[in-house]
């Protein structure tokens, strides 16, 4: 089965520089609830090529990912792919905006599940959008919450 979704989030009350890089740098995931634990496995600045090995709750179960960093163009752009343990793929893109009173993210993303029906993706769609909103909402929460970056 293939699905793509797309979503809007919230607006960030941070600079979009701020929020790219807090949201590029996958580790953060964990403080928002993206995933359970992540690890970045390749030395150097987060760029085309980084890998992060992560941890992820799905519908209850604890699933390895491998995560790779696709695009990077800060701070408008940035775009993934990872690989679940059971063969599941996905392909993400976020774009970040400047907009009153903050930074709003749009979200694309192709999943593709293998051994599910294709019949099945507007409800796994519409499952994988419940989830999505409220993460970014947790997202945007996180980076307000912490300290603002420092211009000196």
């Amino acid at each position: 089965m293939r699905m793509s979704v797309e979503v809007f989030g919230p607006v960030i009350q941070r600079s979009v520089e701020e929020v790219f890089h807090y949201f590029a740098d996958f580790e953060n995931s964990p403080i928002y609830g993206r995933t359970v634990k992540t690890v970045k496995e390749t030395d150097g600045s987060i760029g085309v090529g980084t890998v992060f090995a992560e941890e992820s709750k799905i519908m209850g179960k604890t699933m390895k990912t491998e995560t790779v960093v696709t695009g990077f163009d800060p701070p408008s752009e940035f775009a993934y792919s990872g690989t679940f343990e059971n063969g599941m793929t996905e392909q993400a893109r976020f774009v970040f905006e400047a907009v009153e009173g903050g930074v709003r993210m749009h979200g694309f993303a192709d999943v593709q599940v293998p051994k599910v029906p294709q019949f099945l993706s507007p409800l796994m769609a519409w499952q994988m959008k419940r989830q999505v909103g409220p993460l970014l909402e947790h997202l945007r929460d996180a980076i307000e919450a912490a300290q603002p970056e420092s211009n000196t």
